[in-house]
């Protein structure tokens, strides 16, 4: 049979030019680039809500302490004033008192921490090595962590390395802050924190009123220091004394006694705190060697024995009747002097 116009051809198929090609990979780039921040948004908002379930595991605790024991976990039990245990004091942080009321029982069986030694006695070591989850804020860039010296140099804890914490007390407000904002410095009682070292606070102790008292707030990714958001090097070669310690020394384990901080207040510019020294790192981003004071920052500008938190604008805190908040970092520097003291005769009003 004669096929006049030969064997039929195969249709063609359409398929995507270079142009095309082109155009989809662009659409596709600017989809993902605004997926990404919203994906980082939300895990971020995760992290700061595990964070804050973790502030109020510690308000838990805090409320069983005392429930058992007729008063509040003082912020720690040191030196020749140590109050903890009653019968034979010892050096402890807040934390480890709480830890039978954080179902963390089996620290203190199976790995046998002891209330009758300090905290950081050798018999005391296997628990204080352990990473508990509730200490432990999500959104610090070096995340659950220990004191180890790959990580932190020049930390006098590396060689046996303590696990960190992510939460503190604050002591009381110095004299420093209140000049900085202009305020008259009171006495030491109305300047003192809920938790006072060496204390036996009790709810009668809280004349401004339990959810007008802070008892926690966040000091994140210590013993590393920052200053403003940027995370302190090596110390200076140039660095003298008193100016010549290493920015990896901060007290950071759970457990340890000399984990709390007063509050200086510091400088919003270079994060530096009010009258206390600081120095360059090896890469010069810092102020150079000196003091500073004046500074009205209270949240957010350095982790240097300050509150601060990698959540976007602000951080959590618990209060005094348990209660948790995220308090805003732009929050007026007296409304949170008045919320750290617990006689201060203040009120923070609305915060």
């Amino acid at each position: 049979m004669n096929h006049a116009h030969g064997t039929p051809r195969q249709a063609r198929r359409p398929g995507f030019s270079l142009v095309e090609m082109l155009i989809v990979i662009a659409i596709m780039a600017v989809l993902l680039g605004l997926m990404l921040p919203a994906v980082q948004t939300a895990r971020e908002s995760a992290r700061r809500i595990a964070c804050l379930n973790n502030i109020r595991q510690i308000g838990v605790a805090m409320r069983g302490f005392e429930a058992v024991n007729g008063f509040f976990a003082p912020a720690n039990s040191t030196g020749a004033n140590a109050v903890w245990p009653p019968h034979a004091p010892r050096e402890h942080g807040m934390f480890a008192l709480l830890l039978p009321h954080l179902e963390q029982e089996n620290l203190l069986t199976s790995l046998g921490y002891d209330y009758e030694q300090d905290w950081d006695a050798a018999a005391n070591r296997p628990a204080a090595q352990t990473i508990i989850s509730t200490f432990a804020c999500g959104s610090t860039p070096d995340g659950p962590r220990k004191i180890t010296a790959a990580r932190y140099p020049t930390n006098p804890l590396r060689s046996w390395q303590p696990a960190c914490n992510d939460y503190a007390p604050i002591v009381e407000v110095e004299p420093v802050l209140y000049t900085a904002l202009g305020l008259p410095v009171p006495p030491l009682k109305q300047r003192q924190g809920m938790l006072p070292t060496n204390s036996r606070p009790t709810a009668a102790h809280l004349h401004d009123g339990s959810s007008y008292t802070l008892a926690i707030v966040e000091c994140g990714n210590r013993p590393l220091r920052y200053l403003g958001r940027h995370p302190m090097g090596v110390r200076s070669a140039a660095a003298s004394a008193p100016c010549n310690f290493h920015n990896d020394t901060s007290p950071a384990a759970w457990a340890d006694n000399g984990a709390t901080f007063t509050l200086h207040g510091a400088d919003a510019a270079t994060g530096a705190p009010n009258a206390v020294c600081y120095h360059t790192d090896s890469t010069g981003r810092m102020p150079p060697a000196g003091t500073t004071s004046g500074g009205r920052c209270v949240m957010n500008c350095t982790n240097w024995a300050e509150p601060y938190a990698f959540h976007p604008g602000g951080m959590n805190v618990l209060l005094g009747d348990a209660s948790v908040r995220f308090l805003a970092e732009d929050i007026d520097p007296q409304t949170f002097v008045a919320l750290v003291t617990r006689a201060g005769g203040d009120s923070p009003g609305a915060f």
